[in-house]
């Protein structure tokens, strides 16, 4: 049942400016830990027996708590004696949640209550529009997200280098991580872009040969062994049609494709000056950040979110940096084998083969598709079996001994739920969900750990079952 005499701290105050008295019922230590400085210290468990002695000077009682348990019972024990009592309940209780578990009294909060439930109807009325305008809103806020997500990949190496070349000096290490940002761009896209144009080229100069070998082959089978190979031939002719035709307007597909990457110029160079301006001025907007929340929070939920963040940086930014060196090593690894034995487009593969690293566990195994798909299309079928074998190889290598010493346990959880977090989130959000799945996922298993109990050091479970 509620307390009919529960009163909010507004009212507690009014009833103070006529003479009502407070009474803190919280034991001594706990008084003296904290309180109202107006507040007389009058502990629950001496309350029944002091009763008598205390002064009946006619005014009004207002007890309080930490809780609001101990101050409804002392509050029921002093209307027993006659007294004039309200209770005000905890004192620590936010305000917010003391309106949201009061009942609606005055007028005022009876025209706040329609008013908040015309605006949630209202909301879901023009849901459509509001949506429309947030994703307006989100359109324009994309360059600078990307720049966050730059600078925060930017800063782990733009550390290293300050810490390891330049003696601590962020300026240079910033500069030199823009630099090896721009030269791998511009080595990715002379080696790529090539190597990409003479793979079309040449597939599609031998692709009327493939077709003819292949409507040969068939024709032979239907005439040696007397197997219908009508449809096959027919599929055949069809298939090949629709990749010529599809070559065939490649050209202005490219075209249209690089008139539309030409008009994203502008975003990419405000996302890059957000990075810029980010990852120069981190330390100031990592101090205003920290004194806004302990300017808005307790010191000790301020601590609580610092430390979330921390962890939370700890895990993305080794597993990040992680997976960033891991892809590199395996890019190498590749490319130099593919030399070794001879095979083609080697740098357009071993890029291909890198970046698809970046995502764990299935990646290495997407980057292997295509590869062997542009060797077998190019008529090299050994080719693209010694290109399997040397992804098999290189991916034992990178997963029992490379990547366990690079990432370590950066992340803290097992295989299937990082098979679980690449699912969840590339369902969600593509392949930007599956890269960043696993780290969001060990951030949330690292905050579930440090919330459950932990077990007494002479109580943990023994192996074999044994306590």
């Amino acid at each position: 049942m509620r307390n009919q005499n529960r009163i909010t701290p507004a009212q507690a105050r009014q009833l103070m400016q006529q003479r009502a008295i407070l009474w803190d019922v919280r034991t001594p230590a706990e008084y003296a830990a904290g309180h109202i400085p107006s507040a007389r210290n009058v502990p629950l468990d001496r309350l029944e027996e002091e009763l008598p002695n205390l002064p009946s000077n006619g005014h009004p009682v207002i007890v309080c708590c930490r809780s609001g348990q101990r101050s409804a019972i002392a509050a029921e024990l002093l209307a027993q004696a006659g007294r004039q009592v309200y209770d005000l309940g905890s004192i620590k209780e936010k305000p917010m949640k003391r309106w949201y578990n009061r009942k609606p009294e005055t007028m005022q909060d009876w025209l706040l209550l329609f008013a908040v439930a015309a605006a949630l109807l209202a909301a879901v009325w023009y849901l459509p529009a509001i949506a429309a305008a947030l994703r307006v809103l989100l359109g324009l806020a994309t360059p600078f997200a990307g720049g966050l997500a730059l600078a925060y990949v930017l800063d782990i190496p733009a550390r290293w280098f300050a810490i390891h070349l330049f003696g601590g000096r962020r300026g240079p290490g910033i500069l030199l991580a823009y630099l090896a940002l721009f030269g791998t761009v511009a080595a990715l896209v002379g080696l790529v872009v090539p190597q990409l144009v003479q793979s079309v080229g040449s597939f599609a100069a031998a692709l009327p040969g493939y077709l003819e070998n292949a409507q040969a082959l068939l024709e032979l089978v239907q005439a040696n062994y007397g197997v219908d190979t009508t449809s096959l031939s027919e599929l055949l002719l069809n298939s090949g049609s629709s990749v010529e035709s599809f070559l065939s307007g490649l050209a202005p597909q490219l075209a249209q494709a690089a008139m539309g990457a030409a008009g994203q110029v502008v975003n990419g160079f405000l996302a890059l000056a957000a990075s810029v301006y980010l990852l120069c001025g981190k330390a100031e907007l990592l101090h205003t950040a920290r004194l806004a929340l302990r300017t808005a929070l307790s010191p000790r939920t301020a601590g609580n979110v610092l430390g979330v963040f921390a962890m939370a940086n700890k895990t993305f930014s080794g597993y990040i940096g992680g997976q960033l060196v891991d892809a590199v090593l395996v890019g190498g690894e590749t490319f130099v084998l593919m030399l070794l034995f001879g095979i083609p487009y080697a740098p357009l593969i071993s890029v291909v083969v890198a970046v698809t690293n970046i995502v764990p566990m299935l990646g290495p195994y997407l980057g292997a598709v295509p590869g062997a798909a542009l060797l077998l299309f190019s008529g090299q079928p050994v080719h693209a079996l010694e290109f399997l074998v040397i992804v098999l190889v290189v991916q034992q290598v990178d997963g029992n001994f490379i990547a366990p010493r690079i990432l370590g346990s950066a992340t803290g959880i097992s295989g299937l739920w990082v098979l679980a977090a690449i699912v969840v989130g590339g369902g969600l959000f593509g392949i930007p969900g599956m890269v960043i799945g696993v780290p969001v996922l060990g951030v949330a298993a690292n905050l579930a750990k440090a919330a459950l109990p932990r077990e007494p050091d002479g109580e943990k479970t023994k192996p074999g079952g044994e306590t």
